[in-house]
């Protein structure tokens, strides 16, 4: 089977608040090799969730 085609979406990379910038610098070195956007994202450890939907919402 053939991994062509397969690279369709950006390259994720969930960070802590306290990451190392060499793990930054290894995940962007990671996407451009495979020609992909890399996507950071932090989120506050002391946000909470206010509300949420089921998770069958929308099927029926």
């Amino acid at each position: 089977m053939s991994d062509e085609g397969c690279r369709e979406g950006p390259v994720v990379l969930g960070l802590a608040w306290d990451s190392s910038d060499r793990l930054v610098r290894a995940a962007a070195a990671l996407a451009a090799g495979l020609g992909l956007h890399l996507v950071c994202a932090r989120v506050d450890p002391a946000s909470y969730l206010t509300e949420r939907e089921p998770d069958d919402a929308g099927v029926r």
